[in-house]
């Protein structure tokens, strides 16, 4: 007696031969505000006169704490997650750890220490001089980040204000700016000179990935206005 057997179909998974050069988008290794436009530090100290960087948007899902190379003395803040960076040439970039100037830095810190989801952020980078009658900074100048990320027409912080009758609630709910984050702040960060990456003053004997998870990890400076 003769049995038909029935093959199943090969499920197993093959991968397509490579052909041609590179695909998808090139990974770069960070980006930070001084990245983005180098040499920009030099140019406000010269000109006195603020200068474009570019943009950065993106989710950052994960703090990293660890010693500035340039000094191990002092803490370097980073984020891991997606983010697209606009270089002041135009140029693209996308990367998985990057950095952000001391007001948006400690923001997403408190985010992701409270929430433990991932911060959506999308920022235009300025680097501009010290204002006449605020502490100077170590290199006479500061990057600053304006908020781009449009606020959704249930967004808690514009409801309450609404709600307060602190500002009328517009036909179409727009609002783009964090509210007071465009006046110098008290004191100003230190930065490095190249990228632009705030360095905090104690040091991380090694590398720390700050979970979103672990709340008591995350330090959190106090608030500020500006970068």
């Amino acid at each position: 007696m003769t049995v038909n057997q029935k093959t199943s179909p090969d499920r197993s998974i093959r991968a397509t031969a490579q052909k041609g050069g590179p695909k998808g988008d090139r990974l770069a290794g960070y980006v930070g505000p001084g990245t983005l436009r180098p040499g920009v530090g030099q140019l406000v100290q010269r000109s006195g006169q603020p200068q474009y960087c570019g943009a950065m948007a993106g989710i950052a899902m994960a703090v990293i704490k660890s010693p500035n190379p340039r000094d191990p003395s002092r803490t370097s803040t980073r984020f891991i997650g997606d983010c697209m960076a606009i270089r002041q040439n135009g140029q693209v970039l996308t990367v998985g750890e990057f950095f952000l100037p001391g007001t948006p830095t400690r923001i997403i810190e408190a985010s992701l220490a409270h929430s433990g989801e991932g911060v959506r952020f999308c920022f235009d980078i300025w680097c501009e001089p010290d204002p006449e009658g605020r502490p100077r900074s170590p290199l006479g100048y500061s990057y600053v980040a304006y908020n781009r990320r449009e606020r959704p027409p249930n967004d808690p912080v514009l409801a309450l204000a609404y709600a307060s009758g602190l500002i009328e609630a517009p036909a179409g709910d727009g609002g783009t700016l964090l509210l007071g984050a465009n006046e110098a702040q008290a004191k100003p960060d230190d930065v490095d000179p190249e990228t632009g990456e705030v360095i905090g003053r104690s040091a991380v004997p090694t590398g720390e990935i700050v979970s979103p998870s672990d709340k008591s990890a995350s330090k959190v400076s106090g608030r500020r206005a500006t970068a």
